[in-house]
């Protein structure tokens, strides 16, 4: 059963890579004015990264200052709107901008922290899988259902560009500063 949660983990680190912004989305996605489109990856350019670290750097402020988890209507609004300004501030309230949110987050997201190197996603999901397959005391249900959604996030292209991945490494200390914190 741990397997098959840190494979939800994973993919739950995965899409909310691509949520950076107040709505998750583009600025106007799914409110008529523009369709939602799959994020793409972006040739990443220090002015990202800095843009990126410095959204991030803010947004964590405004959480810890704020009522984020408040059940007020209200002030959600209030606190969704300060987020969307953010985002906009640092110019990644476009499709483009939410393209390199993604790209960076979904990157940032398959580095291992203890060694600060990049890890191909589908390398720590093939090892799961083999951990999943020969793990005792799994039902057959859950082993069956973990399997199936792993194989399916293995049969999604993705590959991502090296240089990228340069960028993030170099870029590591200030991303994790950021992302996680302390």
């Amino acid at each position: 059963m741990n397997i098959k949660l840190s494979a939800c983990c994973l993919l739950a680190i995965l899409l909310a890579a691509c949520g950076d912004s107040a709505s998750g989305q583009p600025k106007g996605a799914g409110q008529g004015s523009q369709e939602y489109r799959e994020p793409k990856e972006v040739a990443l350019t220090p002015d990202h990264m800095r843009r990126y670290v410095a959204l991030k750097m803010e947004m964590r402020l405004l959480q810890a200052g704020s009522s984020a988890n408040s059940h007020d209507p209200a002030r959600m609004k209030r606190f969704m709107e300060q987020l969307q300004a953010l985002t906009s501030k640092h110019g990644f309230d476009s499709q483009e901008g939410y393209d390199v949110q993604w790209t960076i987050g979904s990157i940032f997201a398959s580095f291992d922290h203890g060694s600060r190197t990049w890890v191909d996603p589908r390398q720590r999901l093939r090892q799961q899988l083999e951990t999943i397959r020969k793990q005792d005391g799994l039902s057959a249900e859950d082993r069956k259902a973990a399997e199936k959604g792993i194989e399916e996030m293995l049969a999604m292209p993705r590959a991502v560009a090296p240089a990228n991945i340069r960028l993030a490494t170099e870029h590591y200390e200030a991303l994790r500063k950021a992302i996680i914190g302390n």
